[in-house]
């Protein structure tokens, strides 16, 4: 099986985003600051600790969150954003789709909680979970609820507090190797407004796939088991097997552009598909993830989004507030015509992109 085998083309643009909004906490976590927090009985590597994860992973800062603000709040404050951007009225919202990696209460869905924090009336609410694609597999389902008549307003929300999934404690570098991931996260909200399109402006295609296997390799809790104890508190901490992912990253990346450009080629004639691709917004998990993928589908790095080193990895959010700030700050210009690509990847291992027309 291809890793492009699930692609969905729209014949034309079924549905449109009217309206983003984006939520960034107070508080700037530098790495600096970071290490001073970190409990580790090597001194040594506790002060290597700022320049490592800035030369890893490009982060320098990220922004936290407190514990009043759960998933569902750093949601609601982004869609109360978007709302107000756009000029659309929280009446006018039929269907609610809550997509992060994290989330309130393992019962309910989050997406509930918003819907009250916003105070939508009766709506279709719901909770869609893929890790940090859950916003893309967020959006293909929005569109095909739009295009069947089934959602006339549709928000996406999201909301990642994953500092709180953090350990601050680390023993030594075999431990870190294991919770360096943890300490690269930020926390944020984005939401996405869609409705129908009424011409060539929307999402054109679709395609997100999810291999087996790769899961053991990052999750929270850090232990699997945790269910099979007498103690079941979901509480742990994000395990994040970097090597072992890095290598899955590094194997299907290229793969899968080169897969996506071999389709662009024989389907449009593109020698190569950034051609038409204005501008590239990949999941913000690294700046070398990011150069990667700029080599793969040579793509210009200053017409790819950065947001990293600022805020961390967001999770799910991390899309949506690049896509956000590049429309704030001119890189994108709504209305304009410009193909924008969207490009996930995430634990699972799971791997896809969106393609849209602005």
């Amino acid at each position: 099986m291809g890793l492009l085998d699930n692609l969905v083309v729209a014949p034309r643009p079924r549905s449109r985003i009217c309206g983003l909004g984006a939520y960034l906490p107070d508080r700037a976590v530098d790495n600096a600051e970071l290490g001073s927090l970190v409990t580790c009985p090597d001194r040594e590597l506790q002060q290597s600790l700022p320049r490592y994860i800035e030369s890893l992973t490009g982060i320098r800062v990220r922004r936290w969150s407190n514990h009043k603000e759960p998933p569902s709040l750093l949601a609601a404050r982004a869609a109360q954003a978007a709302f107000e951007a756009s000029g659309a009225r929280p009446g006018e919202i039929d269907t609610l789709i809550f997509a992060a990696t994290d989330m309130d209460h393992i019962e309910p869905a989050t997406a509930t909680i918003v819907q009250d924090h916003l105070g939508l009336g009766a709506v279709n609410a719901f909770d869609i979970k893929c890790a940090c694609n859950s916003v893309l597999q967020a959006m293909f389902v929005m569109d095909a609820l739009i295009a069947n008549g089934a959602c006339r307003k549709g928000l996406i929300v999201c909301g990642e507090a994953g500092s709180q999934w953090a350990t601050l404690d680390i023993k030594d570098r075999a431990d870190l190797a294991m919770k360096l991931g943890g300490l690269t996260l930020g926390d944020g909200g984005a939401a996405i407004l869609m409705e129908p399109s009424d011409d060539e402006r929307g999402l054109l295609e679709f395609n997100l796939t999810t291999l087996p296997d790769c899961w053991r390799f990052c999750h929270i809790p850090h232990d699997t088991d945790w269910r099979s104890r007498s103690d079941r508190s979901i509480m742990g901490w994000f395990y994040l097997d970097l090597s072992s992912l890095a290598k899955v990253v590094r194997e299907h990346v290229p793969s899968y552009c080169a897969e996506y450009a071999e389709y662009r080629r024989r389907e449009f004639g593109e020698t190569r598909f950034t051609e038409t691709m204005h501008y590239l917004i990949p999941h913000q998990i690294s700046e070398r993830l990011i150069r990667m993928l700029c080599a793969a589908t040579q793509m210009p790095y200053d017409r790819t989004a950065v947001t990293a080193d600022r805020y961390g990895n967001t999770g799910a959010a991390s899309i949506p507030i690049a896509l956000h700030e590049a429309i704030n700050d001119g890189q994108i210009v709504p209305g304009s015509g410009q193909e924008v690509g969207l490009f996930g990847a995430a634990s699972g291992f799971s791997i896809g992109h969106v393609r849209l027309r602005m």
